[in-house]
């Protein structure tokens, strides 16, 4: 097994471990659909099926993929609580910092119960409109 599928699947595995069950705060979680209709009014696009992921988290699992306007994607990952955000966010920063990303928070917007992992550092514009639609 190469060193990148070890990391890959290290990766995985902590991300899977990290979305166990808890308690959900209902009230201030952002349902997927809603996250969806927010980022499609701000020109995300859906990301055609079995498009490759991040190419630095290989298979991150994520709820759903959408295409960045200025070129590039974003995967979405909308978890049951800000724990968990906080959690699997972690451990997405690690993994970056393994694959030499010397600042991880430039590739990744983790608030609420949603996290979005660029493919690249975003344009200010689009990370904004992200960012207005976990908010």
């Amino acid at each position: 097994m190469s060193p990148c599928s070890r990391i890959a699947a290290a990766l995985l595995a902590l991300t899977l471990g990290a979305s166990g069950c808890g308690g959900e705060d209902e009230e201030k979680a952002i349902g997927e659909d809603s996250l969806r209709n927010c980022l499609a009014d701000a020109g995300l696009k859906q990301q055609a099926d079995g498009t490759t992921p991040n190419a630095p988290l290989f298979n991150l699992p994520t709820d759903f993929r959408l295409r960045v306007p200025e070129g590039g994607s974003a995967g979405f990952v909308v978890e049951g609580s800000e724990e968990k955000v906080r959690r699997r966010a972690a451990d997405i920063r690690a993994a970056l910092r393994t694959f030499g990303v010397a600042d991880p928070d430039q590739w990744l917007v983790a608030r609420r119960n949603v996290i979005a992992v660029f493919d690249r550092v975003p344009p200010a514009e689009t990370r904004r409109s992200v960012e207005s639609c976990i908010r």
